[in-house]
């Protein structure tokens, strides 16, 4: 039971890169999994904001 977590494998890195590793590390194992998360709903997109007119030209016509 007295495996490294982490093991570097070339160089010789200093206190303060490998506390920026860890951070990463932790800021990642932290997150939420991936399908936990919404998508933002698309407001500017709602019927009741779009006007009548649309010009043929306009990337909204597409």
């Amino acid at each position: 039971m007295n495996e490294p977590i982490v093991r570097i494998e070339r160089g010789n890195p200093d206190d303060l890169e490998l506390a920026a590793v860890l951070i990463a590390l932790a800021a990642v194992a932290a997150r939420p999994a991936a399908g936990d998360d919404q998508p933002a709903p698309v407001r500017w997109l709602r019927r009741e904001r779009r006007t009548a007119f649309v010009a043929s030209h306009s990337w909204a016509a597409a």
